[in-house]
């Protein structure tokens, strides 16, 4: 445990705590937060300075839901949408260009 640090439950509960009751916690916030820990999770994660946020969803919503889809699926998603107009790749190279 860091010092001075407090559960994720813990953090939660002081906030007020949730008015749903099967949720899934996303560690870090709605941007860059990478790491979905479900309520048995929670006691054994630890607020740290570089925690943005936690944000708690239900369980059945759409960001849980992509998160648990495999790389696979979401290759074959992307395919049968792709219209192999390359729109994605100009637009992104334009985007790091940018900002270089």
């Amino acid at each position: 445990m860091p010092v001075g640090g407090i559960s994720a439950r813990e953090c939660i509960e002081r906030a007020g705590g949730t008015t749903i009751s099967d949720f899934v916690v996303i560690k870090g916030g709605p941007m860059m937060g990478g790491e979905f820990l479900t309520e048995d999770e929670l006691d054994g994660e630890y607020i740290t300075k570089k925690d943005g946020s936690l944000l708690v969803i239900p369980k059945d919503h759409y960001l849980n839901n992509m998160k648990q889809l495999s790389v696979k699926h979401m290759t074959n998603r992307a395919i049968s949408v792709c219209i192999q107009c390359k729109f994605c790749t100009i637009m992104c190279l334009g985007i790091c260009l940018v900002t270089l």
